[in-house]
């Protein structure tokens, strides 16, 4: 039998000893058969983007809700862009299926060939040329500058044919090809001045307080998840969108008298200029330890009335008022909390690192790897509860606004998006079970209807 540790990976670091138990083969293994499920899923819903007429059941909920009060009845609409939509989502499932076979291709070939000690040595390297000196936070944080250009080099051609060729072909794209590199730069700029400091600090305190270290850890990880969520629609997204306050209107005055209604305090209602870089349409309400704002996406006031803004708005006013931000904030706080305490049993565990090559047991490096062998699979099953916990709070949500009289606009503002965006009507339940974190369009169509009859 051929002793999988002795032969891989095939760069090690020096002084590397083999490994008692082979975790490398978990995470190969784990990632061969998360690829073969996923791919199974793919095919599943790819063949529903084949059907030629949309679902009858679908098209008498549709009727149902059509009062013909446009030139177009909703039903002639869907019937007459389904056939768009089905080739729209066919080619991002094509697309998707060819890169998730090449992603794991890439994956496997980065852990066999050990490519994860090679960068880490790179960064040491680096580190010395520079002058920075081998402290494992400096070195942590260049390895984590080379690991993140590494992604963007691979996700780069995908990225470019997803927005230039098919979201081109469909009318969605509206970036220039400086807007999409000016973003892919700002992104990653982001994204190392977030993760830098949050592992500088993670990496202190694992190396001062060992496994216990892994809980105050978790304290800081909460903390920092906290700050970055109120940050973000104030902070972050300004750097990516243009956000204007939105201009004095009848249509301003309903969205004040609404959020007033229910006890929101509007700190500011702004206009996203999404129509420079996509088609599609939305709309958000935020609530997060006193920073209340509303977001509309310019697009939205092309293809929605008046008053299916305001249903949609009230719509994301019941995620606020249900509380659903803090209860997904409790969700990932006890995510991450057992992510940590279960770090704990493996941050100093040798075989851990030993397994993909690493002689030295550097505390971030010994997180990525618990990921990505043992954790990383709890996390795609607790991927799926989360789904149903988000499904729940959508229905909630139909069911407040539905209460407050816009349940009829809301069914027909929901229908005019999923034609706009050339959505998908109806996934496989399968797919939808275990990868959609809304309901389907039926679904909430029929709930909302039924919420209706209650009302009435």
């Amino acid at each position: 039998m051929i002793d999988v540790g002795s032969t891989i990976p095939w760069y090690r670091q020096e002084g590397w000893k083999s490994a008692a138990f082979p975790f490398i083969l978990l995470e190969l293994i784990f990632s061969s058969v998360l690829f073969v499920l996923n791919f199974i899923l793919d095919l599943l819903e790819r063949r529903d983007y084949q059907e030629e007429k949309p679902p009858e059941d679908v098209m008498s909920i549709i009727r149902e809700i059509d009062k013909g009060e446009e030139k177009e009845s909703l039903e002639s609409k869907v019937r007459n862009n389904f056939k768009r939509a089905q080739i729209h989502q066919q080619d991002l499932i094509d697309v998707k299926i060819v890169k998730s076979v090449f992603r794991v291709t890439v994956d496997l070939l980065t852990t066999v060939s050990g490519f994860l000690p090679f960068t880490y040595d790179l960064g040491k390297h680096l580190c010395i040329l520079l002058h920075l000196g081998e402290n494992e936070i400096v070195v942590c944080i260049v390895f984590t500058f080379l690991q993140n250009v590494f992604n963007t080099l691979v996700e780069l051609p995908w990225s470019l044919y997803h927005d230039f060729v098919i979201e081109e072909k469909h009318g969605f794209n509206k970036k220039s090809l400086g807007l999409f590199f000016t973003d892919l730069v700002k992104n990653f700029a982001v994204e190392f001045v977030i993760s830098a400091p949050l592992y500088s600090v993670l990496i202190f305190i694992l190396r001062k307080a060992g496994p216990n270290g892994c809980m105050y850890a978790w304290i800081v990880y909460f903390v920092f998840s906290v700050v970055l969520n109120m940050l973000y629609p104030i902070v972050i997204m300004p750097l990516f969108n243009k956000m204007t306050p939105m201009e004095p209107s009848p249509l301003r005055d309903r969205i004040y008298e609404l959020a007033k209604s229910v006890g929101f305090r509007v700190g500011r209602i702004q206009v996203i200029d999404s129509s420079k870089r996509t088609g599609y349409s939305n709309a958000a309400a935020y609530g997060f330890f006193g920073i209340n704002g509303i977001l509309l996406y310019d697009n939205l006031f092309k293809h929605l009335t008046e008053d299916e803004i305001i249903a949609v708005l009230c719509h994301e006013l019941g995620h606020w008022k249900y509380g659903h931000t803090y209860q997904m904030l409790a969700v990932s706080t006890v995510y991450s909390f057992l992510m940590f305490k279960s770090f704990s049993f493996f941050v100093f565990n040798e075989n851990l690192y030993r397994s993909f090559g690493f002689s030295e047991t550097p505390v971030m490096i010994g997180l990525l790897l618990f990921i990505s062998t043992i954790w990383g699979q709890i996390s795609e099953i607790l991927s799926i509860l989360m789904n149903v916990v988000s499904r729940r709070a959508e229905y909630q949500a139909d069911t407040f606004a539905t209460k407050h009289g816009y349940g009829h606009q809301l069914k027909t503002a929901l229908t005019k998006l999923e034609i706009e965006n050339a959505s998908a009507i109806k996934n496989h339940w399968l797919v939808s079970l275990i990868k959609d974190s809304h309901p389907s369009l039926a679904e909430r169509c029929v709930r909302i209807s039924e919420e209706e009859k209650k009302t009435n």
